[in-house]
């Protein structure tokens, strides 16, 4: 009889519905980051959140605005001012931005001719804009969004090849850091290039010239990038931004538009390359990084961020605050970050990070909250970048900010994953994922605690004041 009981049941069992058994939900057990299930019409992602575990997250493509409580203070409040005693170049590392060379203040619309060159021995293939034009096309809604529209770019294009008089080799140059061998003195043969343009282009309003060269140029390796004085009939004596790419760029196929807006952002300013590694989190930093946005602080001094954008607080007001963000890398309206005053020349700065439109090259399942420091008594000193010695961390060449790391965690390294020949493997880069917040984990800084409390299609941070 008991075995007949046994039978009806697990046939009972198996004629109901899967969801009646055990119901996927949000919080269960998972095992491959990043993986999707469906379940009707809900879709969980297995993302990493505390002690080690791996959970699934209930996820959306809505992006609805983001509403949070009005910050406490004015924006004004967390644009600290730079109290360097040392400058080791003239950027800016804090508010106001009193290093934007002349013309190129970062507002308002700046005028760039993209001129095709090919070379006797590198001969362009096909029309040009099929290189330059989706690059184009990426800035525009890049500085659309990141600079709240703020300041743009207008191009100058023309869809044939300009010819140079001589081989490829004799118009390389050697960013500093790099090793090799440099053709003719830089100046000549830009200024060369730069003549033999005037032809087919009015170059007397522009900010600086993009030279496009073909993808297969034999000889030039280096992208180039200065600002230098040329010699343009009706503006003679300014500064222009000078560009031009090589194989570095193609051999790689590292973002095109996004390596043009970094070498940019330099006579717009900032000094960048900050916060310290991970180097991954910012256009400013890396411009062939994981996430393209602008962080934070270099909105603010670039003066791209809108009151709304930011939620800052002085600590001494600071209770107690639960705020849902917007990742950086995010197209989407509400709270991108929140500036926590520390004293009149440090902040903290609280972001969140994932995959999404201008941070697409993260693996599936990433996202998290960074939280840097900002010191603006600390310089941003690059010598030792351009000596091929630093390590990047900050410590023998300081960053004016730095990440923090969340303590008493063990995140390991982070590594995509591909499948070779059914088998799969980490790939680079790999970098310390210690400074990733996951869900239910906290840092502090001084008497300011930061917790990941919630993630989903965003993260929402509680940041509260300890004694």
């Amino acid at each position: 009889m008991k075995s007949k009981l046994l039978v009806a049941s697990l046939l009972f069992g198996l004629l109901l519905p899967a969801h009646a058994i055990a119901a996927t939900k949000a919080g269960d057990s998972c095992k491959q980051e990043g993986k999707i299930q469906k379940v009707g019409n809900n879709s969980f992602e297995c993302r990493a959140v505390a002690n080690g575990r791996q959970i699934l997250v209930k996820v959306t493509n809505n992006r609805p605005a983001i509403t949070n409580i009005q910050s406490p203070n004015q924006l004004s409040t967390c644009q600290l001012t730079d109290q360097r005693t040392k400058v080791s170049a003239p950027h800016s590392i804090a508010f106001p931005n009193k290093y934007a060379y002349d013309g190129f203040k970062p507002a308002g619309e700046h005028e760039f001719a993209v001129i095709p060159i090919d070379f006797p021995n590198s001969p362009g293939k096909g029309k040009p804009s099929e290189i330059y034009a989706p690059e184009l096309k990426k800035i525009d809604e890049w500085l659309a969004w990141y600079t709240n529209g703020k300041m743009k770019y207008k191009w100058q294009v023309k869809d044939s090849w300009i010819r140079a008089p001589l081989p490829s080799s004799q118009y390389t140059w050697i960013h500093p850091g790099n090793s090799g061998t440099q053709g003719r003195d830089s100046w000549i043969f830009i200024q060369e290039l730069v003549d033999l343009s005037l032809k087919s282009y009015d170059l007397k309003n522009i900010s600086g010239v993009f030279f496009i060269y073909p993808r297969d140029v034999k000889d030039i390796e280096d992208a180039y990038t200065a600002v230098q004085g040329l010699n343009i009939p009706g503006n003679v004596g300014r500064g222009y931004a000078v560009t031009a790419t090589g194989q570095w760029l193609y051999r790689n196929k590292y973002p095109i538009w996004a390596w043009f807006i970094h070498e940019l952002l330099h006579p717009h300013g900032i000094a960048g390359h900050a916060p310290a590694y991970p180097e991954q989190f910012g256009i400013a930093h890396n411009q062939s990084g994981m996430g393209l946005n602008i962080n934070t602080w270099d909105s603010i001094i670039l003066d791209w961020a809108n009151p709304e954008d930011i939620f800052c607080i002085d600590q001494n007001e600071l209770t107690k605050v639960s705020l849902t963000l917007v990742p950086m890398e995010r197209e989407q309206k509400g709270v991108r970050s929140a500036v926590i005053k520390i004293s009149d020349s440090q902040v903290l700065v609280v972001e969140s990070h994932r995959k999404d439109k201008w941070g697409s090259t993260f693996k599936d399942g990433f996202y998290g909250v960074m939280t840097y420091l900002v010191d603006t008594t600390v310089d941003t000193d690059r010598t030792g970048e351009f000596q091929g010695q630093d390590d990047g961390k900050g410590v023998q060449w300081t960053r004016n900010a730095n990440y923090l790391t969340v303590p008493g965690v063990n995140h390991g390294q982070y590594a995509a994953q591909k499948v070779v020949k059914g088998v799969g493997v980490q790939t680079p880069p790999f970098w310390d994922l210690n400074y990733v917040m996951y869900q239910g984990e906290s840092l502090t800084y001084k008497n300011v605690k930061v917790s990941l409390t919630k993630t989903g299609d965003n993260d929402t941070v509680q940041i509260e004041r300890i004694k």
